[in-house]
């Protein structure tokens, strides 16, 4: 009664909700569960009472009704079935809602796995261990005889250290349900055959097939991704050029004694066309790597590297300096070691790819063959044995006992694995010294003791057994009383490649004491341990030798150029793989005074300027690592500016401060005008003001200190730019104490007034790669210096009166690689009476409708290089006129083009012309140069006369005596190894161009006549 009553208030619940609100699975009761069975499954369902069941299985219905319900799932030997089940819970009519529902997938697997091909492979400590590739939900494991013991190994993704021998082994795969491949039996030869190169990756150089182990071998291979044990194949004779570019397959393959094969397969690809080929230094360098390939090193060497290029071991090169550092400037050191055989794969790379050459550093006595001790046999393995002397506990073998074929033992060597054949059928087995059973799918591994085994046949319906077998010991071989092993290395970073393990000399005995005093050393660029592993997988001893640089730190500071106030915090950081390091910073602060402080620190370094001024600051940055090995710096450099005013007409905003925020004089809220910062410099006493974009000069700048203006900067503050500077009429700008610095601004004022530019008595002015454009008098030096270097110049003169575009007295003036450009009716470019005055590579240019002279100096004392004077005027034009003074003019040149034109015009000078050209174009008077009182010394010049005149002279002379005129000579000896064309008189008028002769024989030293040509 309560059953109905509770069945008829669930039926109403259910009838209001959904299905789904019930918990799944609550109202069916079942022993299924999903997953892979080796053997057929019975499952039942059941349901409460009054509720129907329904059981589907793969869609089909199986039962439907009350109670519960049987499935029977099975399938057939050698098969994989899946089965869909589905159980669902009904409410009694007439609702017949469906209550609950259950879903199962469930899998009969009586089908044994495939075991994939198994290799050998090197993992930490130096060890071996058995690998495969298998599929999701395959195991493999393996009996392992090494000669010494025997191990099983319950899964071979489990990396299970084995010692550096040739050894047999049982092998095979166990899928999810639990059945078992047959196990094969497997040799491994050691070292297994290792393709040093070629490696996966993408090369600049055809690669060099280079195998180590292949000696014994009949080793086959292609170069085309075809069958290496085809037709194709070719067999492995030594070292070989793979001359192929592009994609390249290269398979390797040997058959082992027992039949299986073990088969290697690299991809990679050359992409030709790097500046080691093209180069004439390239090809050399190429065609010596070459040669390095071929042959074995057996002692020290140094190898020479091609310029530019990175390099590493292995890895991405990234050394390009160091070497020096390791090896004394010697090159890449190369280090054989005794005993020891290894390739060593060298990486060479100018950006445009990487190269890869492969040599073989090869330790071992010279008299030893090639591939010497790299292959030794493998353990004989046996195969398959019935056993027979199998005990049942009812006497005799029962005729099912006879048809399922019974157990069998396989053996490698000393592995023993006992397998049954009837895997229709559950096997339980247990040794007698085991109290519980266990499953006989998979190989029962059999002690090397042997012993007393019993096991059960659970079928359907009934159990066969017990079943007896005694199985004897192994006879074992005595463990060696001395030590064997072989010497293995690994890269320990990473920048060096692969860090596996590899074994790289033959298998010896040795002594404890002998491995103690044993020692190591590495080639250049390498970082390796090294290990001496013996049979029974120990590692006596390790050795790590470190001659691997680490790599430039990764530096927190100022960008390379930036402008700093400071104070100023700069670290460094390791990067990658380094462990313990120990940074070091150096700081080199060179400051405006010219005095060098340097600064080296382990730690972070705080920089400011000690002195208040500004300062370049060199950062410098290594990694030293815990062996010593100090690797390439970081650089970077940057300004230390405490005195600077920025000036920008960019908005606030642009330099990250806000709209309206106060201007501080700072990168990153600079002043807007000029006048500002102008008048924030005087006040706080700073020094440097830089500026871009354009600006007025509204009333006069007067300094009272040293002063910088640079406008050499665009909006990012980058010295890639000109600041234009308008000078309004009647505005100066005047060093009065101290220099004023001018850089990078292109001054110009368009009315006429006082200079714009002045320089007092004891004061400097310096223009750097500026533009001058004015009316009138540009600038004026009074007792004063001023230097000038990259700078233009265009001045124009009006009206009648004859003023200088720059007016000097008693100063110091130096002009370096500077133009000078004059227009108007009169010009003179530079006047200067008093002082000294240097010239080098500076071009003045005047063209003015009257009267035109670039030079008018007295009491100076100078000297001129490459000095070039072109001057052209209507009615007169001299380019130099010089009075009592000292100069020395080498090259240049001095071109006159007039009515009357005369080149130079000195008087009371002593003056040497050597290597400089004169021409002169003139309608009337035409001198070359004329000298008063004091005659110069002209040495290797050239003159040339182009003019109409009648009568056109190289020379002029003239003095006073005792109030009267004469004539003026040179100095014998002074004059010779010039060249003259076109001139009609050398001397005044007494030495027409026909006394060329008379000329040398007074004036010309010995063997350096004057010469005359016909232009």
């Amino acid at each position: 009664m309560e059953r109905n009553f509770l069945t008829l208030v669930l039926g109403m619940v259910l009838a209001a909700f959904s299905p789904a609100a019930a918990e799944e699975g609550a109202l069916i009761q079942t022993n299924a569960r999903e997953g892979s069975f080796r053997t057929g499954q019975r499952l039942w369902f059941s349901v409460a009472a009054g509720d129907r069941l329904r059981v589907l299985v793969d869609g089909e219905e199986q039962y439907w009704g009350v109670g519960s319900a049987p499935v029977d799932l099975n399938a057939a030997a050698g098969e994989e079935r899946e089965f869909q089940i589905t159980a669902e819970c009904y409410s009694p009519p007439p609702q017949s809602r469906m209550l609950d529902r259950r879903n199962f997938l469930v899998a009969i697997d009586r089908k044994a796995p495939e075991l994939p091909p198994v290799k050998l492979k090197t993992i930490a400590g130096g060890f071996l261990c058995l690998s495969a590739e298998l599929p999701p939900g395959v195991k493999a494991a393996a009996y392992v005889d090494n000669g010494e013991n025997l191990r099983y190994i319950a899964d071979l993704d489990v990396p299970v250290p084995l010692p550096p021998v040739p050894f047999s082994a049982l092998i095979w795969a166990v899928d999810a349900a639990g059945n078992a491949s047959e196990p094969l039996s497997r040799t491994f030869d050691f070292p297994g055959f290792r393709v040093e190169n070629p490696v996966p990756g993408t090369w600049a150089n055809p690669q060099r097939l280079l195998i180590f182990g292949a000696g014994g071998r009949e080793l086959f291979w292609t170069d085309d991704g075809g069958d290496p044990l085809g037709p194709g194949g070719k067999p492995y004779a030594g070292p070989e050029l793979i001359n192929k570019t592009g994609d390249v397959c290269l398979r390797l393959a040997f058959r082992h004694r027992d039949g299986h094969i073990q088969e290697e397969k690299i991809v990679y690809r050359v992409e030709p066309g790097g500046s080691l080929a093209p180069r004439q230094n390239g090809t050399a360098a190429a065609a010596n790597l070459r040669f390095l390939e071929e042959r074995n090193i057996r002692e020290t060497m140094g190898l020479s590297l091609p310029d530019n290029f990175r390099w590493s071991i292995g890895g991405e090169p990234r050394n390009l300096q160091g070497l020096s550092e390791l090896s004394g400037g010697n090159g890449l050191m190369l280090r054989p070691q005794p005993g020891i055989r290894r390739a060593l794969p060298l990486h060479l790379s100018d950006g445009s790819g990487i190269f890869r050459f492969i040599v073989t550093l090869d330790g071992r006595f010279p008299s030893a063959p090639e591939d010497s001790g790299d292959f030794a046999p493998a353990p004989e393995a046996s195969g398959e044995q019935r056993v027979d002397n199998i005990v049942f506990a009812g006497g005799g073998a029962p005729a099912a006992w006879e048809e399922g074929g019974g157990p069998k033992i396989m053996s490698a060597g000393n592995s023993r694995v006992l397998i049954w054949s009837a895997s229709a059928e559950l096997i339980r087995y247990g040794w007698d010294n085991e109290v519980s059973w266990s499953s006989g799918s998979t190989p029962v591994c059999i002690p090397p003791g042997g012993g007393r085994l019993r096991w059960i046949i659970d079928r359907d319906d009934h159990v066969l057994g017990p079943f007896t077998v005694n199985i004897e010991a192994l006879r074992m071989s005595k463990p060696r009383d001395s030590a064997q092993g072989r010497y293995a290395y690994r890269y320990v970073s990473p920048m060096n490649g692969s860090t596996d393990w590899v074994y790289a000399s033959d298998l010896f005995d040795v002594p404890s004491a002998a491995v103690e005093t044993k020692t190591f050393d590495v080639c250049d660029g390498e970082d390796i341990e090294w290990s001496f592993v013996t049979l029974k997988g120990e590692s006596l001893r390790k050795w790590r030798v470190d001659r691997l640089l680490p790599l430039p730190p990764v530096f927190d500071a100022p960008g390379e150029g930036q402008w700093q106030r400071g104070p100023v915090r700069v670290s460094a950081e390791a990067s990658g793989e380094e462990g313990r390091v120990k940074k070091i910073i150096t700081a080199r602060i060179r400051y405006a005074s010219g005095t060098v402080e340097t600064i080296s620190e382990t730690g972070p370094l705080v920089l400011k300027s000690a002195t208040g001024e500004y300062a370049e600051v060199r950062l410098e940055a290594r990694i030293e690592d815990a062996s010593g090995n100090r690797g390439p710096p970081e650089v970077r450099n940057f300004i230390l500016d405490p005195l600077t005013v920025y000036v920008s007409q960019s908005l606030p905003g642009a330099s990250g401060a806000g709209e309206g925020s106060e201007e501080t004089g700072g990168r990153d809220r600079p002043f807007h005008s000029l006048e500002a910062a102008l008048e924030f410099a005087r006040r706080e006493g700073r020094r440097n003001i830089y500026l871009n974009g354009s600006f007025q000069l509204r009333k006069d700048l007067i300094t009272a200190g040293d002063l910088v203006i640079d406008g050499s900067f665009n909006s990012r503050w980058e010295r890639k730019g000109r600041t234009a500077l308008a000078v309004l009429p009647g505005v100066s700008l005047t060093a009065q104490r101290g220099a004023l610095k001018l850089r990078g601004l292109d001054l110009e004022r368009r009315t006429e007034g006082p200079p714009f530019l002045r320089v007092l008595k004891g004061a400097g002015l310096e223009l750097f790669d500026c533009g001058i454009t004015g009316l009138g008098i540009a600038l004026t030096v009074e007792e004063g210096s001023c230097f000038i270097r990259d700078t233009r110049l265009l001045s124009l003169m009006t009206g009648e009166s004859r003023f200088p575009a720059i007016r000097a007295a008693d100063s110091r003036i130096r002009i370096l690689k500077s133009d000078f450009q004059l227009e108007g009716e009169n010009g003179l470019c530079l006047e200067m009476n008093g002082g000294s005055l240097i010239i080098e590579d500076v071009l003045f240019r005047l063209n003015c409708r009257r009267t035109a002279t670039a030079l008018s100096l007295n009491r100076i004392r100078g000297e001129w290089r490459n000095l070039g004077a072109a001057l052209a005027a209507g009615d007169y034009c001299s380019a130099l006129e010089i009075g009592d003074s000292e100069l020395t003019v080498i090259g240049g040149s001095f071109s006159v083009n007039a009515r009357d034109a005369a080149a130079v015009l000195a008087n009371n000078t002593e003056i040497m012309f050597l290597g400089t050209e004169f021409v002169v174009n003139s309608l009337f008077v035409a001198r070359a140069l004329e000298a008063r009182n004091i005659f110069p010394r002209v040495t290797d010049c050239r003159f040339l006369f182009s003019g109409s005149s009648r009568r056109s002279e190289v020379f002029s002379g003239s003095k006073n005596e005792s109030g009267r005129t004469v004539s003026l000579l040179p100095e014998p000896g002074t004059i010779g190894g010039n060249v003259f064309l076109a001139f009609t008189h050398l001397l005044d008028g007494a030495y027409p161009m026909e006394s060329l002769a008379g000329f040398n024989r007074r004036f010309a030293p010995p063997g350096r006549p004057n010469v005359f040509r016909e232009p």
